[in-house]
């Protein structure tokens, strides 16, 4: 196995640790998510998305909030107070955009999954069925469904237009810890795992 070389090192002013990072599409960016509970949150900033284009940025924290920005203008300070799109019941854990930008999904140490629609700025639907805390979802490449992963071992897939669900688990043969599933695992359209 080969080390690859550090390519840049980056000193952020924030003085708490950084819990999630991601580059805009192009390149030209890089986002990241801290505990210090900067980008209009009071507490831990636990995730961030960012659409296709680069243009909008979803975050959601501990504070139970979920707050969409304009990147455009870069200063948050100057979009008025109407980045704050909605709350859980409870801390906040995941947040993420389906392909088109048009929807984000939110997880929650409340137990649910809440889609918005960020054209409309509102919650469209919300999912219940995990025994605990859910820890991340994400959307099918179609955008038809959701898959939800939860502290409770539990992968449950969404229909997108309702709440149909099917589960997968901790006895359908799947033996990794749920964090691993939400984010290694590699799913066929038809959501059979390669």
């Amino acid at each position: 196995m080969r080390s690859k070389a550090v390519v840049d090192t980056l000193t952020i002013e924030n003085t708490a640790d950084i819990l999630d990072c991601m580059f805009t599409r192009d390149g030209t960016r890089l986002v990241s998510g801290s505990m210090d509970g900067r980008v209009r949150h009071n507490n831990v900033v636990s995730s961030i998305s960012i659409d296709e284009t680069g243009k909008r940025l979803a975050s959601t924290s501990w504070d139970r909030n979920v707050n969409l920005y304009d990147v455009t203008v870069g200063d948050y300070r100057k979009q008025n107070n109407d980045y704050y799109l909605g709350s859980h019941n409870g801390c906040i854990t995941n947040c993420t955009m389906n392909s088109n930008g048009l929807l984000l999904a939110t997880t929650g140490m409340d137990k649910m999954i809440k889609i918005w629609d960020l054209k409309l700025r509102g919650q469209t639907t919300y999912y219940q069925g995990h025994d605990d805390w859910v820890l991340d979802a994400c959307f099918s490449p179609d955008g038809n469904k959701v898959a939800s992963a939860g502290k409770d071992g539990l992968l449950i897939i969404w229909n997108a237009a309702g709440q149909t669900q099917a589960n997968c688990s901790k006895d359908s043969g799947i033996n990794s810890t749920v964090s691993v599933i939400s984010k290694v695992s590699i799913f066929t359209p038809s959501l059979h795992k390669l």
